[in-house]
């Protein structure tokens, strides 16, 4: 009788434990593509680029590497604005389609437009290389590489933020039973980076 319990008991334990570990997983991965959308915006508002790169289908993972590549200097020298935009990033789903493994989605996006900043600060950067070969001084690209990083970083957050409101669509797509984002769209790359992908 003792060994009959004993077997019950751990025959029970291990059908809990499965039932646990299978529930840990769902809830990491969410059982529709709406918690897939959820974790993908926490991630953009953490700018956490590797959690980005692994809820989106990796047969399309090569914008994100595209867009933190250190040869992008305008990108990389607005790394720490971006972040602080970043946290702002908020979203509301206002249509959805879910056919089978495929899901489309219509969301509203509300973020900073950073474009006029990044516009004004350009122009200031044209106006100093100008006034610098005016004076027969010539900015190799090292020079021009730290004048992009200071005017970004001291001129952009003194400049009045712009907040709009975007619909854009997001669709996903189920492998293996996870849902994941099917593509960085430039919609979506413009949400990420304050509007200021598109100027590329």
């Amino acid at each position: 009788m003792k060994n009959i319990l004993i077997i019950l008991i751990i025959s029970f334990a291990i059908f809990a434990f499965s039932g646990f570990k299978s529930n840990d997983i769902e809830l990491e991965w969410g059982s529709k593509p709406e918690d897939t959308i959820e974790s993908f915006f926490e991630a953009i508002n953490t700018y956490d680029f590797e959690k980005i790169k692994a809820l989106t289908f990796e047969e399309n993972i090569d914008k994100i590497d595209n867009l933190t590549s250190g040869e992008n200097k305008y990108i990389s020298n607005l790394e720490e604005v971006l972040k602080i935009n970043a946290e702002k990033i908020s979203y509301e789903i206002l249509e959805s389609n879910v056919e089978g493994d495929k899901a489309s989605y219509k969301v509203k996006c509300t973020y900073i437009d950073a474009s006029r900043q990044f516009g004004e600060a350009t122009g200031y950067i044209i106006n100093q290389v100008i006034e610098s070969s005016l004076s027969g001084v010539k900015l190799n690209e090292e020079e021009l590489n730290k004048l992009l990083a200071i005017v970004f970083k001291t001129k952009l957050p003194e400049m009045e933020e712009q907040i709009i409101e975007k619909p854009i669509n997001i669709s996903c797509i189920r492998i293996d039973k996870k849902w994941y984002i099917e593509d960085i769209t430039d919609e979506i790359a413009d949400v990420m980076l304050s509007n200021i992908y598109s100027l590329k």
